[in-house]
């Protein structure tokens, strides 16, 4: 069973991988459901069979919010007047997400499973991102806001995903050509994300960034990567201005700028507008805010910015840039606990034990730590995981993460084993999948 479920669950990754949003139903979608429920199905199967959750601090809550709360919700909407497809397009990225999630963490039982759905997630990131750049073409925009609409895509969130993921392996592996490859996607997510120009994008690289470094360490050889490759960065991004005859670089100053003037940013000023919409439509009743007002049921506020979708005035959403506060809306402060807390969990786990771990576990623990803090950061105004194969993916390296917690935890590394200096691809028992998680 459980080589059947790590099966499906690295064949939903790569079917994830080409999700597109789209008006009606795409045999994708059709294909991505029949996977997550396939999927979810062996997973319970295996607790069932076993009489037990594996990591319950994790998959309890999840299995709750799956099983139970996210269709009451639905059900909810329904009676609040929402149509049901525009409901279930709504309930789906939250429950794919923590389906792939629940499931890793219930069938994976080798540190080699753990690492391939890892690397799985950080190749096919920046496979995607790289996949963006020849679409993107300068030859007619002339202005900041043409080039932002034009180079919206760049990878998404993928390129932060890739760039999480893949610079950890970059500075920590000992094999130079696995150093150089993950150097490389790294340099082609940095590249996305510059050229994506979406601030919160920026802000929360250099938080991740500055979090792997202390989390690796502050050794020689790392700050040499390091540097090299910023300074690598620096020269890629530059030729790709020289070719775009210097208005990239224009554009991105340009947008630079805009961070440091964020206070008068019309696209800032409306989110708080929006928020406070939102936290006004949440208070409307006591029911609200412990039930939710429903998963897809608008709320109205008064829009200031006039490149907003649906211009200045009054306009009713159901969207809010605040991923928590969106949560809580729709779903009700029980939703938002247990759609939450397995990640927030993830992250302070993490964050107290990854120096502790030998460095063969290195690089899984802290790539998967830093992009749960980065998602968690990234949600305070952008929400990742509203996009159904983003959530895929993110829900993926979640349960990942907390697996690999969970399996140094079992062989005793976060007691204070001493790292050694190997990666987990020279070392046989962990090549051969030979050590199998308890926990």
């Amino acid at each position: 069973m459980g080589a059947v479920g790590f099966g499906l669950i690295c064949l939903t990754l790569i079917v994830a991988f080409s999700q597109k949003s789209s008006e009606g139903v795409s045999w994708n979608e059709v294909a991505l459901a029949g996977l997550l429920i396939a999927t979810l199905g062996v997973a319970l199967g295996s607790a069932l069979a076993t009489r037990r959750l594996s990591g319950p601090s994790f998959t309890a809550p999840l299995l709750v919010f799956i099983m139970a709360w996210l269709p009451f919700n639905v059900v909810w909407a329904l009676a609040n007047g929402v149509d049901l497809g525009w409901a279930a397009r709504r309930a789906a990225p939250l429950a794919a997400s923590g389906i792939i999630a629940l499931s890793v963490v219930q069938l994976t039982r080798t540190f080699r499973q753990i690492v391939l759905i890892y690397q799985l997630v950080a190749w096919g990131s920046a496979l995607v991102v790289a996949s963006t750049f020849p679409v993107l073409s300068i030859a007619d925009v002339l202005h900041l806001q043409e080039f932002r609409q034009a180079s919206e895509e760049m990878g998404g969130y993928y390129s932060v995903l890739a760039a999480t993921l893949l610079m950890p392996i970059a500075l920590t592996t000992t094999n130079k050509h696995v150093q150089v490859m993950s150097s490389l996607g790294t340099i082609i997510a940095i590249v996305g994300i510059v050229l994506g120009l979406t601030r919160t994008y920026w802000f929360v690289t250099v938080v991740s960034f500055l979090c792997i470094i202390v989390f690796v360490g502050t050794r020689w050889h790392t700050v040499r990567r390091v540097s090299g490759l910023c300074v690598f960065v620096v020269l890629v991004v530059t030729m790709i201005g020289f070719m775009g005859e210097t208005r990239v670089i224009s554009f991105v100053f340009d947008r630079f700028d805009d961070v440091l003037s964020a206070g008068q940013d019309p696209s800032v000023l409306n989110r708080w507008q929006e928020a406070q919409g939102a936290f006004m439509a949440l208070t409307e009743t006591p029911f609200a805010v412990v039930l939710g007002r429903g998963i897809g049921r608008d709320f109205i506020f008064y829009s200031i910015n006039p490149f907003y979708p649906k211009g200045v005035g009054y306009v009713s959403t159901d969207y809010s840039h605040n991923f928590y506060l969106y949560l809580w809306l729709q779903l009700g402060f029980p939703g938002l606990v247990l759609f939450l807390w397995p990640y927030l969990v993830t992250c302070a786990w993490g964050i107290r034990w990854v120096r502790s771990y030998p460095t063969y576990m290195l690089w899984p623990v802290t790539g998967g730590v830093t992009s749960v803090l980065g998602l968690l950061l990234a949600s305070v105004v952008a929400p990742p995981l509203l996009f159904t194969g983003t959530a895929i993916h993110i829900g993926a390296v979640a349960g990942a993460s907390y697996a690999a917690l969970r399996f140094a935890t079992t062989l005793g590394s976060a007691a204070g084993q001493t790292r050694q200096p190997v990666s987990s691809l020279s070392n046989p028992n962990l090549q051969q999948g030979r050590v199998v998680t308890r926990g």
